[in-house]
């Protein structure tokens, strides 16, 4: 054979090569293609068979909860004189539990579970945390100790 004749030869061979290779690739995916086919059908099948469940429709109504960007002062009559007068005692709260490690930290006071800005008795719950719960009454902010930390008294701060 000649120089001439074996490069030929080489290149009908890779020429025939190279087209053996796209009707291998191209069969194969044709098989993939299939396979997607009918995983697509079966998924239509269990859609199909799925109930549609009708759910109640869910209003949202905020003119029963207070204003959450509203701060913690409470608003005091325009006409009271507050330099003579005198403030109501604290009320009488007993803190049974703290949960505060979560998102929401809650705390139990008086047996009814209380979040950062609910009122009970007239007192704002400002902030829960370990050491107790921050509340804030007639323009005074107090902290009540939590239960584990020896619970007592409620105590100013300023």
């Amino acid at each position: 054979m000649t120089k001439q004749t074996l490069q030929k030869s080489v290149v009908l061979a890779g020429f025939i090569f190279c087209v053996f290779l796209t009707n291998l690739c191209a069969a194969q995916e044709d098989r993939g293609y299939k396979k997607i086919q009918k995983l697509e059908k079966e998924a239509e099948k269990v859609e199909s068979a799925q109930e549609i469940l009708a759910r109640p429709k869910v209003e949202y109504n905020a003119e029963t909860y207070e204003d959450p960007f509203e701060g913690p002062v409470i608003e005091q009559d325009a006409g009271a004189v507050v330099s003579g007068a005198q403030k109501k005692p604290l009320p009488a709260l007993t803190v049974q539990g703290v949960v505060w490690g979560g998102i929401f930290p809650q705390a139990i006071i008086n047996n009814k579970v209380v979040k950062v800005g609910d009122i009970i008795e007239g007192v704002r719950i400002l902030a829960i945390d370990k050491e107790g719960i921050t509340i804030f009454f007639e323009g005074d902010q107090f902290k009540l100790p939590s239960p584990a930390a020896g619970g007592g008294t409620a105590v100013k701060e300023k």
